[in-house]
């Protein structure tokens, strides 16, 4: 399993979450379904990072089961990511 790097390296969404100037400020809600959609990303990647901890100490009998999980995890984690894409490149003004 590759290292993760902390969540708000990984994905650059944070930029858009946060105001520009007042010119350029994205509308709020815009702003705030993207922060609905980007917020359990960054859970889901605190969720494998902990994972990843026990998966260093893991019986054999455990490996099975976490390895399942860190699958679904990546999963949700990419469904999201692209979801968090999306909704960018659907408002201009969050691209800012």
């Amino acid at each position: 399993m590759p290292a993760l790097k902390p969540a708000r390296q990984r994905f650059p969404v944070v930029q858009a979450l946060q105001p520009c100037n007042a010119a350029s400020t994205a509308p709020d809600e815009a702003r705030r379904t993207l922060a609905c959609l980007h917020t359990p990303r960054d859970q889901l990647v605190d969720t494998s990072q902990q994972q990843g901890t026990r998966l260093h100490g893991a019986e054999t009998t455990e490996r099975d089961s976490l390895e399942r999980h860190f699958a679904w995890l990546d999963a949700e984690i990419a469904m999201i990511e692209k979801a968090c894409l999306d909704h960018i490149r659907a408002h201009e003004e969050l691209q800012e």
